[in-house]
């Protein structure tokens, strides 16, 4: 079994096999910018670089000093990027072959099903060992958990949807992987600012969390 809790919101849309690729930029304060901005900004560098499932324009942007490997359980719609097929929770890459990894709003769907990918329990934990093991030593991975709620005194699962992860959680959970946290970040989608603390909301999707990576 997961270990977060389930709950259910009315109305919720949940599974979205089909949902559309992220290929470009827009001009709005979505998350996906700010956390691809992370994530480019943090990854100074060069070498290989494993990215799982992010926008694709983070991708294209990294590939500009990286060479970029794109892993999803769903073939981009236009060969923007090196791609290979690939679930998140058992990623079928040899040890220690890249230098860096970059992977923005998959953990809190990993092992859920809701891109049609397997349904495997604490899929976000396989898939941070993953990570670890296919990252070199002292490699750096940028990586958002997704939603991070104060107000929470364990993880939830919101049925296929995503999870909501506490700090005290997402901290153990790198930790048992291998890493240790270099930065830690919260995007305030309300206000559309950093934050370097979670602050209490009674919004569970308002703060989103991202973490700078290095593997021990």
């Amino acid at each position: 079994m997961d270990r977060a809790a389930v709950v259910r919101i009315n109305g919720l849309r949940e599974y979205s096999p089909w949902e559309p690729w992220t290929t470009k930029r827009d001009n709005t304060w979505h998350w996906y910018n700010a956390q691809a901005d992370f994530a480019v900004s943090r990854l100074n560098g060069s070498g290989k670089c494993l990215v799982i499932g992010s926008p694709l324009f983070e991708a294209l942007e990294l590939s500009k000093s990286w060479d970029v490997t794109y892993m999803d359980i769903r073939k981009p719609p236009e060969d923007m990027v090196n791609y290979i097929e690939g679930d998140a929770t058992d990623i079928g890459l040899p040890p220690e072959s890249f230098d860096a990894v970059s992977s923005t709003c998959v953990l809190c769907h990993a092992g859920l099903g809701r891109y049609g990918d397997p349904m495997v329990s604490n899929g976000d934990e396989k898939m941070l060992a993953g990570i670890a093991r296919v990252l070199k030593k002292s490699g750096n991975a940028a990586l958002t958990f997704g939603c991070c709620s104060a107000n929470l005194e364990s993880v939830i699962r919101i049925g296929v949807f995503a999870r909501i992860y506490t700090p005290k959680e997402a901290r153990r959970m790198v930790k048992d992987a291998g890493f240790s946290i270099l930065e830690e970040a919260y995007w305030d989608t309300v206000n559309n600012v950093w934050l370097t603390a979670l602050q209490p909301s009674m919004q569970i999707d308002q703060f989103y969390l991202s973490m700078l990576l290095t593997k021990d």
